[in-house]
């Protein structure tokens, strides 16, 4: 199969999954959590108090209320007992219901960006592929994830799983490509997106784990994985502990990233 044949087939597949998200997001009531996560998320940008919504990390969250909090009419003027014993339920209520703006326009505005982050996924899963076996394996890959509707069901709503997804896999690719080419930029790359999973979900530390454990069966297969700029390793212990310290590096990497999602706190 032709490269340009199947990079527009990939886009039509992208864009139609975007399409059928949007539809479910625009027909689909607000589920028990999303109030909870977007107010959480405008209390972030508003406030730069982390103190709602604690059991999730702040990334999607404040990804989410981007479009909210660029608005005229949309104000945070939670209760005072609620803010203060920290019942993001009693906040979201609140936030969504009480204000001037149409509470479902709010939650819609939340759920377009999930659904540009799965469309991402659903790219990267076919450009991977293309990346691995050409091509037609990358547009059957990009069809698959377009069709699923386990994804389409999860870009359109507010949960913290689509984003791990995207996080998760956008570093496996990163490090795969690191790997692949030795090109120091995907190393780095890597690094931030296990950063991004980690800021995310606090389950992002079994990707932490996957990767760690895939550096490692790399390196005793003998493959090379070294910290940017550094020799090669000749041996297998050399290339296991070259790999460790890679990986070390990389978590440092991801560590940044989660302190900046926090604001530094």
């Amino acid at each position: 199969m032709r490269p340009g044949i199947a990079f527009l087939g990939g886009l039509v597949l992208v864009g139609l999954f975007a399409l059928r998200a949007d539809h479910f997001a625009r027909t689909t009531s607000q589920t028990f959590d999303e109030g909870a996560h977007l107010a959480a998320g405008v209390s972030y940008w508003r406030t730069g108090d982390f103190r709602l919504n604690p059991e999730h990390p702040p990334l999607l969250k404040l990804l989410w209320a981007i479009p909210v909090v660029v608005r005229d009419d949309v104000h945070f003027d939670p209760d005072p007992d609620a803010w203060e014993h920290k019942d993001h339920w009693r906040v979201a209520d609140g936030f969504l219901y009480d204000g001037e703006a149409d509470h479902f326009e709010l939650l819609l505005a939340a759920r377009r960006v999930n659904i540009a982050l799965g469309a991402a996924l659903v790219a990267l899963l076919g450009w991977w592929a293309h990346r691995l076996w050409g091509p037609g394996a990358g547009l059957l890959a990009c069809a698959l994830a377009a069709t699923d509707p386990n994804l389409a069901a999860f870009a359109a709503l507010l949960s913290m799983d689509l984003g791990l997804a995207l996080f998760a896999t956008a570093a496996a690719y990163a490090l795969w490509e690191y790997g692949d080419t030795d090109v120091s930029g995907w190393f780095y790359l890597a690094g931030l997106c296990l950063g991004l999973s980690l800021a995310t979900k606090f389950t992002g530390v079994l990707t932490a784990a996957a990767l760690a454990a895939g550096t490692a069966v790399f390196a005793a297969a003998g493959g090379q994985l070294t910290i940017p700029y550094r020799p090669p390793a000749h041996t297998a212990g050399g290339r296991l502990s070259a790999a460790l310290s890679a990986f070390i590096r990389l978590g440092l990497v991801a560590a940044v990233v989660v302190v900046a999602a926090y604001a530094g706190r």
